[in-house]
């Protein structure tokens, strides 16, 4: 019965501290500023999204990795 509670406070501690840089980014150096750290993380993010949606994930790739012993 707790495990919902402590899900849902957990998801929303975590999904504030990766908002807190662009709040606090905002608030000192303006929408310039962040609109170039904006920029620069999903350039930082684009080869992780790539690698966890393309074809050889390794959740496809397990399958196929088997090599046949005749």
């Amino acid at each position: 019965r707790k495990y919902p509670l402590i899900n849902t406070v957990s998801t929303l501690l975590n999904m504030f501290s990766l908002q807190l840089p662009v709040f606090l980014i905002s608030k000192h150096f303006g929408a310039e500023i962040l609109g170039y750290y904006m920029l620069a993380s999903r350039l930082l993010d684009m080869p992780f999204s790539l690698m966890s949606s393309s074809p050889c994930s390794s959740s496809s790739l397990s399958p196929r990795a088997t090599i046949p012993t005749d």
